[in-house]
């Protein structure tokens, strides 16, 4: 697992917002919606991070079982 470290959030927070088309000037709805989320780091510890989660209703869709949308079919 990497760890990131954002050292100018005011700079950095907007630009990752506009890629994951959750900015003020993206139209709605949104898809993602940032978040700060508890994680568990592999020394155990938990630290608060920046997240983006999705936001849109997922009932009746397919789960990715893998976890990797780009691999759907991989264990």
């Amino acid at each position: 697992m990497s760890t990131w470290t954002v050292n100018d959030p005011s700079s950095a927070l907007p630009l990752l917002d506009s890629y994951e088309g959750c900015s003020p000037d993206d139209p709605l709805p949104h898809e993602f919606e940032r978040q700060i989320v508890t994680v568990q780091l592999d020394s155990e510890r938990a630290v608060e991070a920046w997240s983006y989660i999705y936001s849109l209703e997922t009932h009746g869709k397919a789960r990715i079982a893998s976890g990797d949308y780009l691999q759907p079919e991989s264990s």
